[in-house]
């Protein structure tokens, strides 16, 4: 996906490459997943890595009044 978009590092004294974060990365990543995979089951008992909740399950215009809400009842509490 990088290549593909074009991306380039913008760390010039040691630029980096994707495949060498991979390359650093990967291991802990593998050891991760079973830890990441024991807590997503604990939470989703389905298993199911796509969900719906009541912000996905309406209309844009119905989106954006909860979010104007949510954003009204935040600056209630900030004052």
């Amino acid at each position: 996906m990088v290549k593909e978009a074009g991306a380039h590092c913008t760390e010039y004294v040691t630029p980096v490459t994707p495949e060498s974060i991979e390359e650093r990365t990967a291991p802990y990543a593998a050891s991760w997943a079973p830890t990441a995979n024991k807590l997503w089951l604990e939470e989703h008992p389905t298993g199911k890595k796509i969900y719906a909740d009541k912000m996905s399950t309406v209309s844009q215009d119905e989106k954006g009044r909860m979010l104007m809400e949510m954003d009204t009842e935040n600056e209630a509490v900030l004052d």
